[in-house]
């Protein structure tokens, strides 16, 4: 009955849909998150309340502004929330696991041909997965004649990298897989650029004859 604290399932996907829809609604629903757990209580953002009203009103949450005692139904909506962002946490770890292992394979048995077919100077010898925490979500390429090493980077390593190199770039889409260069001169790169291909394209398979990678790789090479 409105008015009282009903029990009520987990979250539903309804809610997780109206939330997590669309970029502006996940830098949303994330920055609520971060508020309430993390960080505590911020200065309130009058569009992004304006926002989350709206959102719990189309996914037919708003009845839960009725509840009373008021603190528990706020407790027990941000442990529902808080259990499907556990969830898609760890679905979008075994999403990035399945990049890396796409791309790792992808980079061993055809992108190395592809690439040392078209150049002789730092053709790739080795491909290799070796680093862990926020550098893991890299497949570098180490190449011949003493030139830099390449790295394949997509989402966290990507958003690090882009966040140490000197020339940034503006609007980066991490739903999609960067190159960076080895910077010789110093610990860190000296250049990083995005391609066009997907994290969604590398889990289902490249086929052989896609060249977009190998050209970025010889693209980038010629910058040195």
């Amino acid at each position: 009955m409105l008015g009282t604290l009903e029990r009520r399932e987990p979250i539903s996907y309804r809610i997780a849909a109206g939330l997590l829809t669309g970029t502006q609604s996940q830098l949303l629903f994330i920055r609520q998150m971060m508020e309430h757990f993390v960080e505590g209580a911020a200065a309130v953002d009058i569009d992004d309340q304006i926002s989350f009203i709206k959102a719990m009103c189309e996914t037919g949450e708003s009845a839960r502004y009725g509840y009373r005692p008021r603190d528990r139904a706020a407790q027990e909506f941000a442990e529902s929330v808080a259990e499907h962002a556990r969830r898609q946490f760890d679905d979008s770890r075994s999403t990035l696991a399945a990049v890396k292992d796409g791309l790792r394979r992808y980079a061993r048995t055809v992108l190395t041909d592809q690439v040392n077919e078209s150049t002789e100077l730092g053709r790739i010898q080795k491909v290799v997965t070796r680093f862990v925490g926020q550098w893991e979500w890299c497949v570098e390429l180490q190449r011949a004649d003493a030139q830099p090493t390449i790295f394949l980077e997509f989402g966290p390593t990507a958003a690090v990298e882009n966040g140490r190199v000197a020339d940034p770039l503006d609007a980066p889409d991490y739903s999609r897989i960067f190159l960076t260069l080895q910077d010789a001169r110093r610990d860190g790169i000296a250049l990083i650029i995005e391609t066009e291909v997907s994290l969604g394209e590398i889990i289902e398979g490249l086929s052989r004859d896609d060249v977009r990678l190998r050209d970025a790789v010889l693209a980038m090479t010629a910058e040195v």
